[in-house]
């Protein structure tokens, strides 16, 4: 989808040049301002879209942070094209025709929980101040929606990844975690009936209109991200109800277990547990380890999207 959403911005960029106009279409994501120190870690976009949004009222922030708008919630994919054309200024949304209810589902779907259930954060825009939930740590973020980790901090479900790491207590394991998951993982074989994943901008991995055909011949994981979450944008629809029966499905889901041929099979929690502990512990090893005890660190300057 952000593949599409570029395409149509960068579409919308030609016909503004054609009547006259200067415009470039901005690729959605994975694309960062690579002259920044750090920008590996901080991930900063050419232009934050969901920014311009909530400034214009195009959508509003939800808890998580993700925009959205009434009746779709957060799962929506946003674009962008800068012009010279004049454009007339629009507000931003009311407050009382905001979608969020703040019910904070959103910070209970994230496995290795990223989002503060108390604490906002504040950016003030164009002179007007909006806020949405503190991200606790984006490592946080990458271990789980990267497919590093799957497991829930409960053990009761799991996202689409195989993964079953200890839940982080806090930053230092979380700093412990990330470079013991990342070996992990490259050892993994490729998830069957996914995507083909694609390089991150932080691996050297570079926009592809198609990112699947670099990806074709791979048979693992190594330097490749199969994304597996997105639960934070996905659970929410806009409507509470439909937001309460998505966390009631995606709670009582199971988890998942990988077979050594790539295949994602289903389980009850319980029985998932019972088929992880079969495994022999050379493959066991490719899913979870006992992290908290090493003295390894992720580095700071590195992180992904």
């Amino acid at each position: 989808m952000n593949v599409k959403v570029t395409k149509m911005s960068m579409e919308l960029a030609e016909l503004l040049k054609k009547k006259g106009y200067k415009a470039k279409g901005l690729v959605a994501n994975n694309k960062y301002r690579e002259d920044m120190p750090g920008w590996k870690a901080i991930l900063p976009p050419e232009l934050s879209i969901r920014y311009v949004c909530v400034r214009s009222g195009v959508a509003s922030f939800g808890w998580s942070g993700n925009v959205g708008i009434k009746g779709y919630g957060t799962t929506i994919i946003i674009g962008a094209t800068v012009t010279s054309a004049k454009l007339q200024p629009t507000d931003p949304i009311p407050p009382e025709e905001e979608f969020c209810t703040k019910c904070k589902l959103c910070v209970q779907v994230c496995a290795f929980r990223m989002f503060s259930e108390d604490e906002a954060s504040e950016v003030t825009l164009g002179g007007k101040t909006f806020s949405y939930g503190k991200r606790i740590n984006k490592l946080r973020c990458v271990l789980t929606c990267a497919g590093f980790n799957g497991l829930d901090k409960t053990g009761k479900w799991s996202t689409w990844s195989p993964g079953r790491f200890e839940y982080p207590e806090n930053d230092a394991e979380v700093q412990k975690l990330m470079p013991t998951a990342m070996v992990s993982h490259s050892k993994r074989p490729m998830i069957k009936d996914s995507s083909k994943g694609y390089v991150p901008s932080s691996f050297s991995g570079k926009f592809s209109e198609d990112q699947l055909a670099i990806a074709e011949d791979r048979k693992s994981t190594k330097g490749v991200i199969q994304l597996t979450c997105g639960n934070c944008a996905l659970i929410c629809w806009g409507d509470p109800k439909e937001t309460a029966e998505n966390y009631r499905l995606l709670t009582n889901s199971g988890c998942v277990i990988q077979r050594e041929d790539g295949e994602i099979v289903v389980f009850p929690p319980d029985k998932a547990q019972e088929e992880f502990d079969k495994m022999d512990p050379k493959i066991k090893r490719k899913y979870t380890r006992d992290y908290k005890k090493s003295r390894r660190k992720a580095n700071p300057d590195f992180c992904m999207p």
